[in-house]
């Protein structure tokens, strides 16, 4: 038989697998907040390429803040999306498993009586 997560390790699991995917993608997410501030201020018509350029200035802006900022730069403001994002995903994860827990006491009951 599979023994179920308790809520506690499901919320610990949960905020690990939330931790590492932030820290795998935010300098992407940094990279596309810092594209979105930068076309705040250009033409909206304007634009040529697609989504080429996109790419193009994407690739362009991430080495761009390496080499001004250093790595460290790709992660800054990380902390409150890192903060949000674990407590999220560890409280989903632990509700998830404590519901199944229930559900699957209720069903084994109903299927004894």
């Amino acid at each position: 038989p599979v023994k179920a997560l308790t809520a506690w390790q499901a919320f610990l699991l949960g905020a690990l697998s939330r931790a590492i995917a932030t820290l795998l993608v935010f300098p992407f997410i940094r990279v596309r907040k810092v594209l979105m501030a930068q076309s705040k201020g250009r033409d909206e018509g304007g634009s040529e390429g697609g989504r080429e350029a996109v790419a193009d200035s994407a690739w362009v802006t991430l080495k761009a803040t390496v080499k001004e900022e250093g790595v460290h730069g790709l992660y800054r403001g990380m902390a409150p999306e890192l903060t949000r994002g674990i407590l999220s995903a560890a409280l989903m994860l632990a509700i998830k498993e404590r519901i199944y827990a229930i559900n699957r006491r209720m069903v084994l009951r109903s299927m004894e009586g």
